[in-house]
């Protein structure tokens, strides 16, 4: 009975799934199980964990509650957190749950370096109106220079901490974000650009107004604000655009499929978030990384050909396909606004129109996320 008990929580599982039904031999197996007083609990146990996905979320938050945590005030990456999974907002946007950081150099950190680095670097070379005039050596050593700033306050000395394996990792961010700023610098360096923010702020008392969603209840609006990695200003003959450029470590790319399904929405709210000011001219994500290119006896001058591609940034310029996005964002805003003010915490992850990169396996928002232990729901079945 026990590993025929095993088999047909199998089955019970395809069944819910709707792969198939439970068929003979085991619907007869099932019969006898039901009529057994000692394995009846077990497979009522099954059902039970089968129901419990559904079950979940059911519940809602009350809106006072939701106001407490948040003041309806919420960033781009949280309300797209919220859109791919609502549990998981809950939990780690909310709620500010999470893993304990350790006290070491990891993936993140790397990321948070190598943001605030390029930041600096803009800023300043902005400032001084100097894409045009500054030097490759000049722009290593402003890197080094605001890295030896940023060292002693990263987390408490983390990047300070004694040890080979730190010095080397120092020495590769330094290397790795003077490669990217100088291909930025000459992506800027004779273009039509007329105008730059780094770190553009909206929102609240901020130079760019907040995004104001209207939840459906009268005089009650979910406001979205934030920071903006860089905002380029073209001026044509139909006046200025505003191209957004968001700066990651990761292997994110655009794509507007995940767009209109509610996966991918920050470059997008980026761009509303200006338009109050500037027409849409692009959105595109700036990939730091560490490029490995083989040399293959070609030269400098093939190199460098080979290092501008990598860094080229990833993104659409269509004008057309841009005000079709970003129509498609207003109306996921306003449900998802009126389902954040109603207290809707369900776990119900959304699946992306893109694979796990490296895989063949379907990229969810369980994929990486913190959470999937206590929720307890199940990407193999489908609800």
């Amino acid at each position: 009975p026990e590993e025929a008990l095993a088999h047909l929580a199998d089955h019970a599982v395809n069944a819910a799934a709707g792969r198939a039904k439970i068929t003979a031999p085991w619907s007869d197996v099932l019969r006898w199980i039901e009529r057994s007083p000692e394995y009846r609990p077990r497979i009522d146990a099954v059902r039970a964990g089968l129901a419990f996905p559904s079950k979940l979320g059911r519940e809602k938050i009350s809106p006072e509650f939701i106001e407490r945590l948040t003041d309806f005030a919420v960033s781009p990456s949280q309300i797209e957190r919220y859109s791919r999974c609502r549990f998981s907002w809950l939990m780690g946007s909310a709620l500010k749950l999470g893993e304990r950081r350790i006290h070491e150099l990891d993936p993140r950190s790397f990321g948070d370096i190598y943001h605030e680095l390029l930041m600096g670097y803009g800023e300043r070379v902005n400032k001084n109106s100097a894409w045009e005039t500054v030097t490759r050596e000049e722009c290593a050593d402003m890197i080094r220079e605001l890295y030896d700033r940023i060292a002693p306050r990263y987390r408490e000395g983390l990047l300070k901490s004694p040890g080979g394996l730190t010095e080397y990792k120092a020495e590769r961010i330094t290397n790795v974000a003077a490669g990217v700023a100088w291909a930025v610098t000459n992506q800027v360096r004779g273009s039509d650009i007329a105008e730059m923010f780094f770190e553009a702020a909206f929102g609240r008392n901020a130079p760019f107004a907040p995004i104001e969603i209207e939840t459906g209840t009268a005089g009650e609006n979910i406001t979205i604000g934030g920071r903006i990695d860089r905002v380029d200003i073209r001026r044509g003959e139909d006046g200025e655009n505003a191209v957004i450029t968001d700066y990651k470590s990761g292997s994110d790319e655009f794509s507007p499929d995940d767009v209109r399904g509610g996966w991918q929405l920050q470059l997008l709210l980026y761009l509303l978030a200006v338009s109050g000011k500037y027409r849409p001219g692009g959105v595109h994500y700036f990939g730091i990384s560490e490029p490995h290119i083989e040399d293959k006896g070609r030269g400098d001058e093939y190199l460098e050909k080979e290092l501008a591609r990598s860094f080229k940034p990833k993104g659409s310029d269509a004008e057309t396909n841009l005000e079709e996005l970003m129509d498609s964002v207003r109306v996921r805003l306003r449900d998802l606004a009126a389902a954040l003010h109603t207290g809707s915490a369900s776990a119900r992850p959304m699946t992306a129109k893109k694979l796990k990169p490296g895989t063949n396996l379907p990229l969810r928002a369980c994929t990486y996320c913190n959470f999937k232990g206590i929720c307890g729901y199940d990407p193999t079945i489908s609800r």
